[in-house]
């Protein structure tokens, strides 16, 4: 294989959620844009997907897009949410990551200052005056109704079902946080000023005050975001047509048995309702190109990629 050759494979992002950071370095980017501009037309939306196939990555483009807009942002340049966004103002956002917060005893705690944060950083200097001390969230949502009132704002939630999930197997431990998890988002759906509300994880939890009434969008199982996450066979073969050519010489295969092990391996998952469309998991379809781009001479190998890097129960990755 020719050094010519090896330059044109185009660097992929493993782990990298940000989305300015992996434009800014010249990755390779899957363009899902489209399927932003039509989830910006609610007010309210829920999306479950598993880890691993691109939530968080999804949040990051669309605090950009909210944040900054789409025409005449560079950011967008060649995506087709450029002509397609038609919101031409900016809001603030507020965007939360739950992963890792779990332990009753220091997840109120964990879940005002990670509140704070987010505020500050949406550009919300009055929270520095609420009082260090406040570390109830009743008490701290109550503050921050009053800063961020009048202000439109956009609220980005990733990873909500974390601290439930990982308390399964403690009654009291879940209810705990469950509670906690009530109040903010009572808090949330009473607010009169939210442009656009997001929330995604991996389950869905009832009674935690969000799903109550017809607001809330639940795109879970829609047929027209079945693929908003994760890759179509069509993305894979275009996309990463250099990256296939690679594999095939270097597994001297040709491209339709190497389409065929890759759907073996990573396809068929089904997130919607009529099971018409299915995706390939983001996370093993890019580790696996990885390795080209890392190692031009060497055979790329078939990895259970998603299931050692998905916290996934051990009864599951026995099986």
């Amino acid at each position: 294989m020719s050094a010519t050759e090896q330059v044109k494979l185009q660097a992929i992002t493993i782990g990298n959620s940000d989305f300015k950071d992996v434009i800014d370095s010249g990755t390779l980017f899957v363009d899902k844009t489209a399927h932003l501009a039509k989830l910006a037309q609610f007010k309210k939306v829920f999306l479950t997907r598993p880890r691993r196939f691109g939530k968080t990555l999804m949040l990051s483009t669309l605090q950009e897009l909210f944040s900054h807009g789409a025409k005449d942002n560079h950011y967008f340049d060649g995506l087709a949410v450029q002509s397609l966004w038609s919101d031409s103002n900016c809001y603030p956002v507020i965007n939360l990551s739950f992963f890792g917060l779990s332990n009753p005893k220091t997840f109120e705690f964990e879940l005002c200052e990670h509140l704070r944060t987010a505020c500050e950083l949406a550009g919300f200097d009055g929270v520095s005056s609420i009082d260090p001390n406040i570390f109830k969230i009743s008490q701290l949502l109550g503050r921050l109704s009053t800063i961020i009132a009048g202000t439109k704002i956009v609220v980005l939630i990733d990873e909500w079902d974390y601290p439930l999930s990982a308390n399964l197997n403690n009654f009291k431990d879940y209810e705990d946080n469950r509670e906690i998890l009530r109040q903010l988002f009572r808090w949330l759906r009473l607010l009169q000023n939210v442009r656009f509300t997001l929330v995604t994880g991996i389950c869905r939890y009832e009674n935690t005050s969000f799903f109550t009434g017809q607001e809330v969008v639940d795109i879970s199982l829609d047929p027209l975001f079945a693929d908003i996450v994760g890759y179509t066979e069509d993305e894979v073969k275009t996309y990463f047509a250099p990256h296939i050519r690679t594999a095939t010489k270097l597994l001297d295969c040709s491209e339709d048995e190497l389409l065929g092990k890759l759907k073996q391996q990573y396809d068929g998952f089904c997130f919607d309702k009529n099971a018409s469309v299915s995706v390939y998991c983001t996370w093993s379809i890019n580790n696996f190109f990885q390795q080209i781009v890392l190692h031009p001479a060497v055979k790329p190998e078939f990895f259970n990629f998603r299931i050692n890097n998905a916290n996934a129960p051990k009864a599951i990755r026995v099986f």
